[in-house]
């Protein structure tokens, strides 16, 4: 992370933070941890376009973004912010297997 430019750090800390909110109300959205790492997974860690391995760096981008949203304070320095996701372990999806 100390590798990106200031913009796009401050734009990742931002949207982290977004989405611990929106996890944070899965009790009510029925958006967990799970769907935005499956979501915005992909977004983040692009994939050179016709890349036909794209698939095999599923599970490992699942982890980081399930990481980065679990371990916001410690990530990004940020203090005082309780932050209640579950602990489920985030799973590829269903057609993952089928590629």
């Amino acid at each position: 992370m100390a590798q990106l430019p200031t913009v796009n750090l401050y734009t990742l800390q931002h949207l982290i933070s977004f989405l611990v909110q929106v996890v944070s109300n899965s009790s009510s959205n029925k958006v967990t941890i799970e769907h935005v790492a499956i979501i915005f997974g992909p977004i983040l860690f692009r994939q050179p376009h016709g890349n036909p391995f794209w698939c095999m760096t599923l599970p490992q981008t699942l982890g980081i973004v399930t990481a980065m949203l679990r371990n916001y304070p410690e990530i990004f320095g940020v203090r005082g912010i309780i932050i209640i996701i579950s602990a489920a372990t985030p799973t590829p999806p269903h057609w993952y297997n089928d590629i």
